[in-house]
């Protein structure tokens, strides 16, 4: 049970990291589009 708890909660962790660096990319490219 908490085993199953603690897979799921790093599972979401993770997808959320994941989103969260492609935000930051989407966001740094334009920024350096607005820039060039």
């Amino acid at each position: 049970m908490v085993c199953a708890l603690a897979s799921s909660l790093s599972s979401s962790l993770s997808s959320t990291s994941s989103s969260l660096s492609t935000l930051l990319l989407l966001l740094s490219t334009s920024v350096a589009v607005k820039f060039e």
